[in-house]
């Protein structure tokens, strides 16, 4: 009968991983994934994020174009303007997009969005994180969701910076070690901690709701695991496939 009932926790965001998470027929990142996810009822949706050449938000996971698009060469290197005549290699009605476009696909205006910075720099690494750093601030600042953003990276240096501009910005440190994440998160004055599946155990997220810190966890798609995530007390899934939910 345990089984069968709901675990004591308050039940967690549930937030699409990618747009809709592996599980999904949509490619990742894209207005056809985000509009998958929402079918699903989901809570927030997780997006990957490059910076153009010309400052735009991109939503794209891989280090270079080529590894998934028609395109060749590092997302910064390529203005909007070039990027958004791309589409995906095996669909060709799958375009890049900014991800101002896609949080405006929420005509609810209830949804929360996760940005996962992916830094791949075309020239000098610290005006990138700089100029990174600045185009975030003020997306989050002047966009399309106000207060429904948060922004998580594994590089230190940049959540580092970007807490100096935003003090303001919810930040998520993603690592694979619980320990090293938490004691991170807490020096550095970040909110999340983002962690692999299997390190989010119960332990684990007391130890971080002692410290003032909300625990996220992805990787996870059957229910099995999602209620696994439940019980433990996250606070947060990034779920590769939204159609295990509702979990009871």
């Amino acid at each position: 009968m345990a089984g069968c009932t709901a675990p004591t926790p308050p039940p967690p965001r549930w937030v699409a991983h990618a747009g809709c998470g592996a599980g999904c027929e949509a490619p990742a990142n894209t207005a056809l994934a985000v509009l998958q996810a929402m079918v699903h009822r989901v809570d927030g949706i997780e997006l990957d994020v490059q910076l153009s050449a010309d400052d735009a938000l991109i939503a794209f996971h891989p280090d270079r174009l080529e590894t998934a698009t028609n395109g060749r060469g590092l997302v910064n290197e390529r203005a909007w303007a070039d990027l958004r005549r791309l589409s995906l290699a095996d669909r060709p009605e799958a375009r890049l997009a900014r991800v101002e476009d896609l949080l405006r696909l929420d005509s609810t205006g209830t949804l929360h969005w996760v940005l996962d910075i992916k830094l791949f720099a075309a020239g000098d690494w610290v005006p990138y994180l700089d100029r990174f750093a600045e185009v975030l601030r003020a997306f989050e600042a002047g966009g399309p969701v106000p207060g429904r953003v948060r922004v998580e990276c594994r590089d230190l240096e940049f959540l580092t910076r970007l807490r100096r501009r935003a003090p303001h910005l919810e930040l998520g440190l993603v690592a694979p070690d619980p320990i090293t994440a938490l004691g991170e998160a807490k020096g550095r004055g970040f909110q999340w901690v983002v962690l692999p599946p299997g390190r989010a155990n119960k332990a684990v997220v007391q130890a971080a709701h002692r410290l003032g810190l909300r625990v996220s966890t992805y990787g996870a798609s059957a229910r099995s695991e999602l209620r696994t995530a439940w019980a433990a007390g996250v606070d947060e899934v990034q779920l590769d496939d939204p159609s295990a939910l509702p979990v009871h």
